[in-house]
């Protein structure tokens, strides 16, 4: 089985249509994406809400990225599904990041480790080893499960706000089980796709 070269974008589906933003954030891997719906306005929250958010404190509902879609960017098979991590409904800018300063993963939690850091998710896998990570997902939303089959562009689960995550956005890499390095993210680039919207609640 041939290599998937490191610095040739891979071509996928887009993990979330319409308009949409992919950010690199500090301490990930370049090629690792956080993904944010942004409104028509080009926002990633609603107008007026960010002296808010840093003292009273929004609810997750105000960010146009919370429940939307998300898509299987790829034929895959499901690997792993968590559906069950509680989302954080009410966000608060300085309260959340000093918890998450000093908050070790796991305290007060009753999932494991890597749950309580990406929250709800899921790990699909291709035929020849590509393998997508979907992080920070809405509780209750997964519509597959693992051992289940699904094809490009269907619809897998709503975004949420789970694990440590301070807003609504979607967490998404891609790595190659036969790859040089299996666990250093890929490039990738998103498959034109006309006339999709992000499709919330």
């Amino acid at each position: 089985m041939s290599q998937p070269k490191q610095d040739s974008p891979l071509e996928i589906f887009p993990p979330v249509t319409g308009n949409i933003v992919l950010l690199s954030t500090r301490g990930h891997h370049p090629n690792s994406k956080d993904i944010y719906v942004l409104d028509a306005q080009g926002r990633r929250c609603a107008a007026g809400v960010n002296a808010r958010y840093w003292t009273v404190g929004i609810d997750a509902g105000r960010c146009p990225t919370w429940e939307c879609l998300v898509h299987a960017p790829f034929a895959a098979q499901v690997i792993k599904a968590e559906n069950d991590v509680p989302d954080r409904i009410r966000l608060h800018g300085f309260k959340d990041r000093l918890a998450q300063r000093f908050r070790r993963p796991g305290d007060g939690d009753s999932v494991d480790e890597m749950s309580a850091l990406i929250g709800n998710h899921l790990i699909l896998q291709s035929d020849n080893g590509l393998t997508a990570l979907l992080c920070h997902l809405r509780q209750g939303s997964l519509l597959t499960l693992p051992g289940k089959t699904v094809e490009a562009g269907e619809p897998i689960a709503r975004i949420g706000n789970s694990g440590q995550s301070l807003t609504p956005h979607l967490h998404f890499h891609l790595t190659h089980e036969h790859g040089k390095d299996p666990a250093i993210p890929l490039p990738f680039r998103l498959r034109e796709v006309r006339g999709r919207r992000s499709d919330a609640q």
